[in-house]
């Protein structure tokens, strides 16, 4: 008797025996070169069918010309590129921030070093391929070729799970500059004074958090719809950056005397470095440095006024 095609619900196992032959191959092979025995466990191939399937679903359903607009800001929001220059760089500036965002920027870039490095070993341990549909459109640059887990989604569930974690910090300076800055300046204002001010004054933390889970939200979603990673790749990441924002604060937390002491110290480098520079190239060599010659001695007192005076 001559039986028809069957349907993939009704042949569940020929469904993951195919899978299985595609997705677990290479560690089949290396497994049997090494002299031991390996099969990857049913739930593990039913969870990868499910998680392919269903990721496939979700980038054809909602991807479109203005999704790709509208979610490529959000992937630029998320890359490390973009995050671990600018930390290190709000650190460093001699006149950013208080010492308290000071010290946090720089337990968020040990947390940025931590994210780069437990990812990367993960994806060279697992090295699960990308989607096949994730061709074109690449806006930001691929450090690798492996899916799990999520770099984006990790970073930005680090990010925020540590801003969390810093909430008395921040509730502190709320109180002290944020909100007394806020009064002096719309104290003319009548709305602001009478409407916006006293909301702001009880939510402002609140907000801004809504706001950061808001952009945690569409940053993850954006990684399936792009095509970029599987749903399971997402949560994986995201459960990995709350692990990595837990351990950054508790067990690799640099207090606020040590993060001052050592922004003093690097400015103290940096300008030593800035005045010896200065020193050797001189003169007309740089049209800004000769440029400036008479405002700098205008400074230092020698002058009294730019125009009309000899050099």
């Amino acid at each position: 008797m001559k039986k028809g095609p069957v349907s993939p619900q009704a042949s569940p196992r020929r469904i993951v025996s195919r899978i299985q032959t595609k997705e677990s191959r290479q560690a089949t092979v290396a497994a049997k070169a090494s002299g031991g025995s390996f099969e990857t466990p049913a739930w593990v191939l039913k969870m990868i069918v499910f998680d392919r399937r269903y990721s496939k679903w979700v980038h054809e359903t909602f991807f479109s010309d203005w999704a790709f607009f509208i979610l490529r800001f959000f992937e630029f929001s998320g890359d490390g590129l973009f995050w671990l220059p600018g930390t290190a760089a709000f650190w460093l500036s001699p006149s950013a921030g208080s010492p308290d965002t000071r010290m946090f920027a720089l337990n968020l870039f040990i947390g940025l070093l931590l994210d780069f490095f437990v990812v990367g070993c993960i994806k060279s341990a697992v090295q699960r391929k990308r989607p096949q549909y994730n061709t074109g459109h690449l806006m930001v640059v691929s450090m690798d070729q492996w899916s799990f887990p999520s770099g984006h989604s990790s970073r930005a569930v680090m990010i925020v799970s540590l801003i969390w974690l810093y909430s008395p910090m921040w509730r502190a300076m709320i109180s002290q500059y944020w909100w007394p800055y806020l009064v002096l300046k719309y104290e003319k204002n009548h709305y602001m004074s009478e409407y916006v001010l006293p909301y702001v004054e009880n939510n402002l933390l609140r907000t801004i958090q809504f706001v950061l889970m808001l952009w945690l939200t569409v940053t993850a979603c954006s990684r399936v719809v792009l095509g970029r990673h599987y749903i399971l790749d997402v949560l994986g990441g995201e459960a990995i950056g709350v692990l990595e924002a837990l351990v950054t604060h508790f067990c690799l937390h640099v207090p606020l005397k040590v993060s001052e002491l050592q922004h003093a110290y690097l400015l103290s480098r940096f300008g030593l470095y800035e005045e010896m520079f200065w020193n050797i190239f001189h003169g007309r060599w740089f049209f800004t440095n000769y440029h400036f010659r008479e405002m700098n001695r205008v400074i230092d007192g020698e002058i009294n006024d730019v125009v009309g005076q000899p050099a």
